[in-house]
């Protein structure tokens, strides 16, 4: 793309057969603009100009916009089963429905809460949290993200003391094992100093998701304007 300069743009290198290597290299702006979805051309060329492989490297160009990848100040799930119980120092967050019947005992509700201190006007704000491997973490039915205004601490929430839950922000729906799953949500973060919301069962196919506490943390990605230097 013409927006970006690579450094280097060729670099001479000896590979021996069936072997690899890392070649760092910086990428710049060149010229401004607006958001866009960039390509860099890559090729690997032998010395009398033969093309081994090329393939093109996706590179998002924010433009005008800044990125915040937050983490949860807080996170925990609630369950009817046992209403009384914390559970903000678990590495899982569990979703469900429930076992037999929608809202009997295995009924579980998870929580988030994010902090927002942004340098400049959000536009956008999207979900990313982790399916684990093992056991039924997917589910073909996973709930909703919704929007919570109620007041709740993370070693102190039940189920007997659980915010209801407000506005749909996003549909969780299928999910698989082992990946990331991203979700647009439906807000505007203007003014707000955190984001409280719940992932909120609409089926008995239950879901869990890897908690704060676990290695791959929920984030809240927000691009916020962010003028040019």
């Amino acid at each position: 793309s013409e927006q970006l300069v690579v450094d280097p743009a060729r670099l001479a290198i000896t590979l021996e057969p069936g072997k690899s290597m890392a070649i760092p290299v910086s990428v710049n702006v060149a010229q401004k603009g607006a958001k866009a979805d960039l390509e860099i051309d890559t090729r690997l060329v032998w010395a009398d100009g033969r093309v081994e492989t090329q393939r093109a490297i996706a590179v998002e160009y924010l433009g005008a916009r800044g990125r915040a990848n937050i983490l949860p100040s807080a996170d925990a799930y609630v369950s009817k089963g046992t209403p009384d119980k914390n559970f903000g120092t678990d590495a899982t967050l569990l979703v469900d429905g429930g076992n037999t019947q929608f809202g009997d005992e295995s009924h579980n509700v998870a929580y988030l809460r994010f902090p927002l201190d942004l340098p400049g006007k959000p536009v956008s704000a999207k979900l990313r949290i982790h399916v684990p491997a093992g056991g039924h973490t997917q589910s073909a039915d996973s709930g909703k993200v919704r929007l919570v205004t109620g007041p709740w601490e993370e070693y102190a929430i039940t189920y007997a003391k659980r915010p209801e839950p407000g506005k749909d922000l996003a549909i969780l729906g299928k999910i698989e094992q082992q990946e990331w799953v991203e979700r647009v949500l439906d807000i505007d973060l203007t003014g707000l100093k955190e984001l409280s919301i719940c992932l909120d069962p609409t089926g008995n196919d239950g879901a869990s998701y890897v908690s704060r506490e676990g290695p791959q943390k929920p984030e809240l990605v927000v691009e916020y304007e962010a003028p040019y230097e």
